[in-house]
């Protein structure tokens, strides 16, 4: 359910659809941020984070993570020269290894 987005480009990267194995219908989107926003906006993972999580999708029937309760974390900040800029953290409940109906 992952998706990448490049400016210029008319293909999303990763899935358009629900997971596989899943039913659900898409009924509305939000976006907050992104590529086209002109503000500065940055997210950072660290090398730990991005472990887990890989280990965690390794460990899944559908190869996902499930992050239950998400929610972005969006902090502003001023650098020493008076530009402000975004970073925005996901946090969520513990992350869990995703379920599929067949799994």
């Amino acid at each position: 359910m992952s998706n990448i987005w490049i400016p210029g480009s008319r293909v999303e990267h990763g899935s358009a659809v629900a997971p596989t194995g899943l039913k659900d219908k898409l009924v509305n989107e939000h976006v907050i941020g992104g590529p086209l926003d002109p503000r500065d906006v940055r997210m950072y993972l660290d090398k730990r984070t991005l472990r887990l999580l890989l280990d965690i999708a390794e460990n899944s029937t559908g190869g996902m993570v499930e992050m239950p309760r998400v929610g972005l974390k969006v902090k502003t900040w001023e650098d020493g020269h008076g530009h402000n800029y975004q970073t925005i953290t996901l946090i969520s409940g513990q992350p869990k290894a995703a379920k599929t109906p067949l799994g």
